[in-house]
């Protein structure tokens, strides 16, 4: 009788337990084409450590902060200084330049313009593949930056892997994710200045395999120089309109063609039920909104009467939905 007890026991929890999740090589990189759109928060979090834990957020009020885009890095302005770098974030007026390998993920420096930039002769390190709950690297950067304020920034950080489990977002609920805690300690020498900039902080940031950047996350630090001091705090959650959310649950089957567009855009589906389509600008203004027919598996949109430019497409059906980026030319 004890056995059978022990046995529905164990039957009745582990079947509401997830298998703990691991990120491998590649399931952290921000693939060319990738659309992030960062929402900004101020009130604080603070995530709970563990396995199978639940973060919900689904109330977490948030504005639009910025874009960012995900392009072939030599096609990016400052690619000459970045030559090993796989893949550029843009966010004008900055190129963040990065690059993927066997078994990390790495942040080179930042592009803005001939006299504002930062090279790392020591990158940052922003993931090592495999990590998991109970995973963790230290590691160093050396950073110079030519600007307004030339300096050159130098320091430690340790990245530690604290939780597994859901996120829920106002927009989205994510299983499988991973609790990263990353902690830094850098020091900035200016040009011409004797007086030392010391900076220390945290970051929380949630993320998921196949997602290039963190679902959810929020830092919190302290920067002192010449005796005084000054503390900074700021959250980012990823919205919905993020074509990056590869490994969210999205419609596989999704494709719009031709793209780029004069008029005609011919969407698939994977056929089960109905299938609403949407399309937006870049800010996030609704300018178009369709049914599909019930099982079909095509639908043709006419983008005739709108202006060129880049749109965004979300189709939603049966509880999923699929965001792509489309050129109206």
């Amino acid at each position: 009788m004890h056995a059978s007890c022990s046995a529905l026991f164990l039957l009745l929890v582990c079947g509401n337990m997830r298998a703990q999740p691991t990120l491998t090589l590649g399931q952290y990189t921000m693939e060319l084409g990738d659309h992030y759109e960062l929402f900004e928060f101020n009130s604080p979090i603070s995530p709970s450590s563990g396995a199978n834990v639940t973060w919900n957020y689904a109330n977490l009020a948030s504005d639009p902060w910025f874009s960012k885009d995900v392009v072939d890095p030599s096609t990016a302005a400052g690619f000459a200084l970045f030559p090993s770098a796989t893949a550029a974030l843009q966010w004008l007026p900055y190129n963040e330049f990065h690059r993927s390998s066997a078994d990390k993920e790495e942040h080179l420096g930042f592009y803005s313009s001939p006299g504002e930039y930062s090279l790392c002769s020591d990158p940052r390190t922003e993931m090592e593949y495999p990590f998991t709950l109970g995973s963790s690297f230290t590691d160093s950067m050396a950073c110079s930056e030519t600007g307004p304020s030339p300096r050159t920034r130098t320091g430690v950080f340790t990245v530690t892997c604290t939780a597994y489990g859901s996120l829920i977002l106002p927009d989205a609920t994510y299983s499988d994710c991973l609790l990263l805690h990353r902690t830094w300690s850098y020091v900035d020498e200016y040009s011409g200045d004797p007086n030392l900039g010391y900076s220390v902080g945290e970051t929380y940031a949630i993320v998921k395999a196949g997602i290039g950047q963190p679902l959810l996350s929020h830092t919190t630090s302290v920067y002192t120089q010449g005796g005084g001091s000054i503390d900074n705090s700021s959250g980012f959650r990823l919205g919905d309109f993020s074509t990056g959310l590869r490994a969210a649950g999205r419609t596989d089957h999704a494709m719009a063609y031709p793209n780029p567009t004069t008029d005609i855009l011919t969407v698939t589906t994977d056929g089960i039920g109905q299938a609403t389509i949407t399309v937006h600008t870049t800010d996030g203004r609704e300018v178009m909104r369709e049914r599909t027919a019930n099982g079909a598996r095509q639908h043709i949109l006419s983008m005739q009467h709108l202006r060129p430019g880049i749109y965004l497409l979300r189709m939603e059906a049966g509880g999923s939905a699929n965001v792509m980026r489309v050129l109206r030319l």
